[in-house]
């Protein structure tokens, strides 16, 4: 039988940290957890640690059934039940971007943080928040609300796009430009340079843009 730790759910949104925090209520070491799961222990301790953001299916339930705990809630921080109810709510998360960092990337639109815009669909969507003027050009201000949809149809990018984009252990948002050599990521700042697309993992890009 599944049972989650009801005092957590809402002090911790970091897949990793409930891990982290459920192994040490059980009393589980990570060499323990190796062993009953038969993880490689390179894999769980990049799983344990934060160092990959999207663990296998496979990996999660195996871990999740050795910790007696409901996988959903410990990749989303919400209970099966809390999610099945909560798909029909047309709201989505609003998240900073250093706050992405660590997170499964799949489940940014489904982790509830604390802050919420209301949408007519919310699908794979979620709200971020401008952090500074280095979109300006595009209408874009520090404050501003960039709704994301981070569905698979959706990652594909159009000159002019804003994308949401993870590059090494940074998240970001940045517009999308022709290249004669290929698609590229920049800002207004020129001291940025540029990002090739294809060396960053494109997460989404925007739908709706919302003033705060």
């Amino acid at each position: 039988m599944f049972v989650e730790s009801n005092d957590m759910v809402e002090l911790m949104s970091s897949f990793n940290v409930r891990l982290q925090q459920l192994m040490e209520e059980r009393g589980f070491t990570a060499a323990d957890l190796a062993r009953k799961t038969g993880l490689s222990k390179p894999t769980l301790s990049a799983i344990i640690h934060g160092n990959t953001s999207d663990p296998r299916i496979s990996s999660l339930l195996s871990i999740s059934r050795i910790l007696g705990c409901d996988p959903i809630w410990l990749f989303v921080g919400k209970s099966s039940t809390d999610y099945a109810s909560s798909t029909a709510v047309s709201k989505v998360p609003i998240w900073e971007l250093k706050d992405m960092v660590g997170q499964p990337s799949d489940a940014i639109p489904l982790i509830d943080t604390g802050r919420h815009l209301v949408v007519e669909d919310g699908g794979h969507l979620c709200a971020v928040v401008a952090e500074n003027e280095d979109l300006a050009t595009s209408g874009i201000h520090k404050g501003d609300l960039i709704i994301v949809d981070m569905s698979p149809t959706h990652r594909k990018l159009d000159s002019g796009d804003i994308a949401l984009i993870q590059y090494k252990d940074k998240f970001l948002l940045l517009r999308a430009k022709n290249a004669i050599d290929g698609m590229n990521l920049v800002a207004d700042d020129p001291h940025f340079g540029f990002l090739k697309a294809k060396d960053a993992t494109i997460l989404g890009k925007m739908i709706e843009l919302r003033r705060a």
